[in-house]
């Protein structure tokens, strides 16, 4: 994050960004609204650690013998406006062996650069920021630099088909997707249900077969308009290639060009979980009796620069109050939010420390939350630290009196047996209420902590953050805790956009003030966090054809630390959440308060130090 901000993390996103290396129009955009410089935004741009958790390919030459994609041009040791950054101004210089580029603010390119990027020289390079995982080879001579693109995207699919078919005795709707692939090209193939609007609301995976044949069937879907819901809808589908790298958008090719129309069919079939509440999921085949512990999770991740899912592989993401972080700040255009349903194999991981606000060392179900940008995971960010309300002492330890060691300038480094685990692990933290943001003081090295850190905090309602290492996810056909699966994300996701959502009466009421020592603070109230939260999930339950929420049909006896009813509990908390809050005080007026700079010191609900016990699991149902 220092990405959530999603973007490949969070954060802004332009309408045709350059896919060589366009980073300072997000950057940029992020230094100017908190939230895209927030955790989980700023983490998804976060690039390398002392030791970065990576799932991209080793830099290969013939990763640059593909198609070329893009190709730019810049100049040498002059301040000029930036190539692949319309908002910046960068500064270049070159020798033998490596090209640095610095972006500035300004046209003099004076003072400290917002950021700076090094690659080598006439090398094949997988590490680009602001690529989205494409190959950059770059060249200089005298006076200029280019830089090359190159294709990783397999053929699309071809032979495509919908259809659709009504339960029998019920209400919902299944869907039947299939495509055919080169099976010595593609891996797996992304199937998307477009609306009448031609926007994809619906995603689901599947696995290419040896015969080149991908099958996806979605079922329990819940039409909000009955069978006029399924009218108009129409298929198109993207190939991934052989990597296992489904987190990195360069290996998927483009929407085929030619959608097919779905089709209705009347005969009705049988319920997927005949028996059961079919609002529930039904077990999917790598399930069975024999399945160990689990829980699951309901996820949300907005995708800047693209214009469908990019999966969770070496990505960062947030439950639903966790996620709206980056919603209060208007930002142009309409990228997708992904809900996705994650199954992770319940362990019990030891010295974990960003669990809770307090950083104390405790036994946890996940990992220490990883920063991830870029196709890379790293040790927690100083700025995701902060938004966490982690200790000063600890920030300081780990992340002080040192140099930073990537172009976010994060400063912190974690143990070797904490990297481990975040990267054989789901990683987690919390993200507190009042939401806190310090917007300029920890983006500099050698770190300064500012003096009023931390700020007040309630110790509920919260949401959280979530880091997904890409070697830890399960591959089709495999089962939860065989071998290094330890989490598996649902074949079936669903989409909404920033610009719908932003129609459905977002509220931007946040406030950005010096504090008493002079560092700027950027804020957002409770009550702000709770309705965009709510908002945010009734875009989702407007869609024409409704996912069942996360986790496998049960009887109501079985063990739950959330409730497993058709809306998720999480979901019902903070509807209860807000009309409590309505009904014990005026949100304007704490929105008051915090636009002074000044917070309620005598509101009993906040507190410096949050109880020990592991925080409430959001939307999380234990599978025991």
């Amino acid at each position: 994050m220092v990405m959530r901000l999603a973007g490949e993390a969070r954060g802004s996103t332009q309408a045709r960004r350059r896919t060589t290396i366009a980073v300072l129009t997000t950057c940029i955009s992020a230094a100017a609204a908190f939230p895209t410089n927030s955790a989980l935004h700023l983490s998804n741009r976060i690039v390398q650690s002392g030791k970065p958790q990576s799932s991209r390919a080793s830099d290969d030459p013939d990763h640059c013998q593909g198609k070329l994609q893009d190709h730019i041009t810049g100049n040498l040791k002059s301040c000029g406006p930036s190539p692949t950054s319309p908002q910046a101004f960068e500064w270049a210089v070159c020798n033998s062996t490596h090209l640095t580029v610095a972006y500035f603010g300004d046209e003099r390119c004076s003072g400290q650069p917002l950021f700076s990027q090094r690659m080598p020289v006439g090398k094949c390079w997988m590490h680009a920021y602001g690529a989205r995982g494409l190959p950059v080879r770059a060249h200089c001579n005298a006076t200029g630099y280019d830089l090359s693109t190159y294709s990783l995207a397999p053929p699309k699919p071809t032979n495509m088909s919908c259809i659709i078919n009504q339960t029998k005795g019920g209400n919902s709707l299944s869907i039947t997707l299939q495509a055919s692939a080169n099976a010595t090209l593609v891996k797996q193939v992304s199937f998307e249900v477009l609306s009448k609007e031609s926007r994809a609301f619906l995603s689901s995976t599947a696995p290419l077969t040896s015969s080149g044949i991908a099958e996806a069937v979605v079922a329990s879907l819940e039409a909000n308009d009955g069978l006029a819901s399924a009218e108009g809808l129409r298929m198109g589908a993207r190939s991934h290639g052989l990597s296992d790298e489904e987190g990195n958008p360069a290996y998927w090719s483009e929407l085929t060009e030619e959608l097919v129309n779905c089709t209705l069919l009347h005969e009705q079939v049988e319920a997927a979980n005949e028996g059961g509440d079919i609002a529930e999921v039904a077990l999917s085949d790598a399930e069975s009796a024999q399945s160990p512990p689990s829980r699951w999770i309901e996820l949300y991740r907005v995708v800047s620069g693209g214009k469908f899912n990019d999966f969770l592989d070496q990505h960062n993401a947030a439950d639903l109050l966790g996620s709206v972080d980056w919603l209060v700040v208007p930002m142009p255009g309409g990228p997708p939010i992904t809900r996705y349903c994650v199954e992770v194999l319940d362990v019990t991981l030891d010295g974990i420390i960003t669990a809770e606000p307090d950083g104390r060392s405790r036994n946890s179900s996940f990992a220490n939350f990883a920063s991830c940008n870029e196709g890379e995971c790293e040790c927690m960010h100083q700025v995701d630290r902060s938004i966490a309300r982690l200790p000063r002492k600890q920030m300081e330890d780990m992340c002080g009196n040192r140099p930073a060691h990537d172009w976010l300038n994060n400063t912190c480094v974690c143990s070797a047996k904490s990297d481990w685990q975040s990267s054989k692990y789901v990683g987690r933290t919390p993200v507190p209420y009042p939401y806190y943001y310090y917007s300029k003081a920890l983006m500099t090295a050698p770190l300064e902590i500012p003096q009023g850190y931390p700020h007040p905090w309630a110790p509920d309602p919260r949401g959280y953050w979530y880091s997904f290492p890409a070697a830890a996810r399960c591959r089709p056909g495999q089962a939860l805790g065989e071998g290094n699966c330890t989490w598996r994300r649902e074949d079936a996701s669903a989409l909404v956009y920033l610009d719908q959502v932003n129609a459905s009466g977002l509220n931007h009421t946040f406030s950005t003030f010096n504090d008493t020592y002079g560092d700027e603070v950027s804020t957002f109230p409770t009550s702000v966090g709770l309705q965009n939260a709510a908002i945010l999930e009734r875009s989702f339950e407007s869609l024409p054809l409704r996912l069942p929420s996360c986790g496998p049909a049960r009887k109501s006896s079985q063990p739950t630390r959330s409730s497993s009813s058709s809306k998720s509990a999480a979901s019902e908390k903070t509807r209860s959440t807000i009309e409590e809050n309505n009904k014990k005080k005026n949100p304007g007026k704490m929105m008051e308060t915090i636009t002074e700079g000044k917070i309620h010191e005598n509101d009993p609900s906040l507190a410096r130090q949050p109880p020990e016990a592991e925080g409430a699991q959001g939307q999380e149902i234990i599978i025991l």
